[in-house]
Order: C-alpha cells, then sequence, then structure tokens
C-alpha cells in the first residue's frame, strides 16, 4: 500500500487531539480547561461525541463532532446535515 493510501480515522485523530489538549492543559493551569474524552455520551441512549473538554469542576465545556477533509461529510464545514 502507497503512503497515499493511508488515511487516518476519525477517532485517531481525535486520539491524538486528545492527547496533545490533555498535555496543554496540564502545562497551563490558568486554562479553563482540565481535560478531554473521546467518543463518550451523557446517558445511556445518547448520541457519542466525537471529542469532549471538561473543567476542573468535571463540567462539561465543549462537545464537538468531527470529520475529516478525506470523507464526503467533512468536505464542506456547512453540511447541513452535521447540524
Amino acid at each position: 500500500m502507497s503512503d497515499k493510501d493511508l488515511r487516518t480515522h476519525e477517532v485517531t485523530f481525535c486520539s491524538r487531539v486528545s492527547k496533545w489538549a490533555d498535555s496543554l492543559f496540564e502545562s497551563n493551569p490558568s486554562l479553563p480547561f482540565k481535560r478531554t474524552e473521546i467518543e463518550e455520551s451523557k446517558g445511556i441512549n445518547r448520541k457519542r461525541s466525537d471529542l469532549r473538554v471538561y473543567d476542573a469542576k468535571k463540567k462539561l465545556i465543549v462537545a464537538g463532532e468531527v470529520k475529516l477533509p478525506g470523507t464526503p461529510e467533512g468536505r464542506n464545514a456547512y453540511n447541513s446535515a452535521l447540524w
């Protein structure tokens, strides 16, 4: 398989971003963010968020979906199906 055929899956991408963000939050304690989680949901029948960011009180600050540019969903940030 050639290198141009290799693609990063969104879970792998979110894992990398999560590690980077957690390191950033740890090295900058003045930031209001404290930790991240990937593929997590609140409740049994709720949709999972690709990436979540929490504060020191374990309050959810940001939850979002990740769509990579190489996928049909990620080709346009204004895709109404993603809202």
